[in-house]
């Protein structure tokens, strides 16, 4: 293990802050062998940490948990936090002080973009991809929906996280794969606004439609907005549990699940 080693300036990994029981015991393992920076010192009760010279990633004070036993299982805390290193090699090299340290690994997780070089993430931490849906300076790697950033002169922030947006990339892509196995020439994704619809209460959506150019709501765009979901959900078990759920919840002003303890409830109100 290096005492010297220093994490990488370019390191992600947002604002943490710990309530720990023992400080020294926290530093050894975050600065010791994350090698993350201490920028700021409380005597023996907090500390706070950085990567690249910030005020503090990590802040950890011991005020209410000095000398604290370890937490129950299942009790309230931090549940998951993930440390970006800017290239594999700065992971690697962590990896390695862990490793001479004998610091148990329980496992290991992927964060939707592990494997893809720091350039190819947009500020919104989605990736880039050009309009073919196809991971920027990647070969034969694609990305769509949600994840996928296409920068375009009528989109500079990308296509809207919509359904429709993704079902539509996911069609042009599977066409494209065709046309890569046959070496033609690849189609370019064209988003086509369909428009747009929410609900906003008990018998009230809204419903902006792009062509033709129509606004409408109340009752009967309530009524749009659940005929089309209906529609769009696979399967027809789905479509009629779903159209169950939704009458049931009409009608009591109550989530089907709660059918799931309505005996429950009964019992307990007789002891009562």
């Amino acid at each position: 293990m290096s005492e010297n080693y220093i994490i990488p300036a370019q390191t992600h990994i947002g604002h943490v802050h710990l309530k720990v029981a023992n400080l020294e015991r926290s530093l050894k393992f975050y600065r010791g062998l994350l090698g993350f920076q201490v920028t700021t010192m409380y005597g023996d009760q907090a500390a706070f940490l950085s990567a690249g010279g910030y005020h503090h990633h990590i802040g950890l004070n011991t005020w209410h948990s000095k000398d604290a036993p370890p937490a129950a299982e299942n009790s309230v805390g931090l549940y998951h936090t993930a440390i970006v290193y800017p290239t594999r090699r700065d992971l690697a090299a962590t990896y390695d002080q862990l490793q001479k340290a004998h610091y148990p690994l329980t496992g290991a997780s992927d964060h939707g973009v592990s494997g893809i070089p720091a350039e190819c993430i947009a500020k919104s931490n989605q990736i880039k991809t050009s309009i073919y849906n196809q991971v920027v300076s990647l070969d034969n790697v694609f990305a769509v929906g949600d994840i996928a950033f296409i920068e375009t002169e009528t989109h500079p922030r990308g296509f809207p996280q919509l359904a429709s947006v993704a079902i539509d990339q996911a069609s042009n892509i599977a066409h494209n794969f065709k046309l890569l196995a046959q070496q033609k020439a690849l189609k370019p994704f064209e988003y086509v606004n369909k428009g747009s619809m929410a609900t906003v209460g008990r018998n009230k959506a809204v419903v902006d439609l792009a062509k033709p150019q129509w606004r409408f709501q109340g009752f009967f765009a309530w009524l749009i907005w659940m005929t089309l979901h209906l529609f769009l959900l696979i399967g027809f078990k789905n479509k009629l549990i779903v159209f169950i759920n939704w009458i049931y919840k009409y009608f009591t002003h109550r989530q089907s699940l709660s059918l799931l303890f309505e005996p429950l409830r009964r019992k307990l109100t007789e002891k009562v």
